[in-house]
């Protein structure tokens, strides 16, 4: 920083979240079991540190005459479960913090809602670069929280559809394993889900590199809805 002028950095702060994995593989006897909030834990503490380092950066950019040019993004990649931490299938952990704040950032502005997949394209639209579009898939530039930012923009939740798809399959899935040992049929049924040749089958997140085969994101979503419609019927019929 004091020997170079970046447009852009990323700073990835690893500590919090292995800590959060560490707790999560306690056994009973552990103070920490079951909540990573526990006194004296050290996810507690990793997140306090982080507090920190934060801090000083700010600090130097405030000093340095770097702040008033500066915009401040302060999230995560993923959130946090209690127990420690991300399993895919808690919730909890599908929020995640998301701060702007700095140079043309309207102040105490609160966003309805954001999404991952828009973090990339809003900073390029603060940067004042053109925005890659592909079928929804590369997210959008949510300017509503700039000064003179659109405040009534539309917000796409396609994350938040899919992870929902994604958690109701696999426990779907799961309950159709389970009865197949009592009703052999159901063995076809599960064999075809992930098979493509079978006209639609259900995009998860083990075949990310494969949702492009859907076509837009709205479609990609459709046809896990159709799948999951089949999955309901089947458990239903048997």
């Amino acid at each position: 920083m004091k020997t170079q002028h970046p447009v852009f950095m990323r700073i990835h702060l690893q500590r919090p979240g292995q800590r959060g994995y560490d707790i999560s593989q306690t056994d009973k006897d552990s103070p920490f079991y079951n909540n990573i909030f526990a006194k004296g834990s050290p996810y507690v503490a990793a997140i306090e540190n982080a507090d920190v380092q934060l801090g000083r950066f700010i600090h130097y950019l405030k000093e340095s005459g770097k702040w008033d040019e500066t915009v401040f993004i302060i999230t995560s990649d993923h959130g946090q479960s209690i127990i420690g931490w991300h399993p895919l299938f808690d919730e909890s952990t599908w929020r995640t913090p998301l701060l702007f704040v700095g140079a043309g950032i309207a102040k105490n502005s609160v966003l309805p809602y954001f999404e991952h997949t828009d973090i990339a394209p809003t900073i390029i639209g603060i940067l004042g670069r053109d925005i890659p579009q592909i079928n929804g898939g590369s997210g959008h530039f949510i300017n509503a929280m700039l000064i003179n930012g659109n405040k009534h923009a539309a917000y796409s939740e396609y994350i938040k559809a899919l992870n929902s798809q994604i958690k109701e399959y696999s426990y779907l899935k799961a309950e159709m394993m389970m009865k197949s040992l009592s009703n052999i049929r159901l063995l076809n049924a599960i064999a075809l889900l992930d098979n493509s040749a079978s006209g639609a089958s259900f995009y998860h997140q083990d075949r990310v590199q494969e949702w492009y085969k859907a076509g837009t994101t709205e479609q990609l979503i459709k046809t896990n809805d159709t799948v999951l419609e089949k999955m309901r019927k089947l458990l239903n019929d048997n």
